[in-house]
């Protein structure tokens, strides 16, 4: 995919050896001699299926939607990156900002990506936690209130906060509760701001926004979280 590529791309300019494994290869049959990191750069919603298929690679993860439960039943040691780049067929390399990257091999991409003008910045686990469910609220938050009235994340910011506000403290509630911890709020929301800022003409509404609302509120429900806000906006949208 178009992440993909960008993460080869960084790779091929460090002097690295780069090896695409597509979704119709057999990865068992791939002859290599080692395999210093496999960045799997697939859907959030294939991870867990195309991870299975994988050999016993140091792996890379950098999907949206991630939290540590996500790989905590895995006997490995993911290295996972909280990705604040995009590039799709339609856009050249867009930056919002930093990606912070735990594990293993997060030095090493930091400086890889440093190669192509991507800032990036390793953290420790606790810090990834934390910056996981502030990509989450940003991700989920604005394409659920992008699904009513469109626009982009600078837009809603500015004209639809109060609206934006109750719908990513519906979306907090799921995050800790899936995190199983409480985390501070107030970075968080600093943490939205910022990341506005970065690109305050990024499109609030994705093609995935209707599967995340769908998801968000199965969790909502798993774990008896009201979601008020989020309830009232499905049911208008619906």
């Amino acid at each position: 995919g178009q992440l993909g590529s960008v993460f080869a791309h960084a790779l091929l300019r460090a002097g690295r050896r780069v090896v695409p494994v597509n979704r119709t290869d057999d990865p068992g049959a791939i002859d290599l001699p080692s395999v210093e990191m496999a960045i799997v750069a697939v859907g959030e919603s294939e991870l867990q299926k195309v991870v299975s298929t994988l050999p016993d690679w140091p792996l890379v993860l950098v999907q949206n939607g991630l939290l540590p439960g996500d790989w905590a039943s895995w006997d490995r040691d993911p290295t996972v990156g909280v990705i604040w780049f995009e590039k799709k067929k339609t856009i050249a390399l867009n930056v919002i900002r930093s990606s912070p990257i735990a594990g293993p091999q997060a030095q090493t991409l930091v400086d890889v990506l440093a190669r192509i003008d991507i800032p990036a910045h390793a953290v420790d686990r606790e810090t990834l936690a934390r910056e996981l469910v502030l990509k989450n609220v940003y991700i989920v938050g604005f394409n659920v209130l992008g699904l009513e009235h469109g626009g982009t994340v600078g837009e809603l910011f500015a004209q639809r906060r109060e609206a934006l506000d109750a719908i990513t403290s519906d979306v907090l509630d799921v995050q800790e509760a899936l995190l199983g911890r409480n985390v501070d709020r107030a970075s968080i929301q600093q943490g939205l701001r910022d990341a506005v800022e970065g690109d305050p003409s990024h499109g609030a509404c994705g093609r995935s926004a209707p599967a995340r609302l769908e998801r968000i509120l199965a969790e909502a429900d798993a774990h008896g979280i009201d979601a008020k806000a989020l309830r009232s906006l499905a049911a208008r949208v619906s």
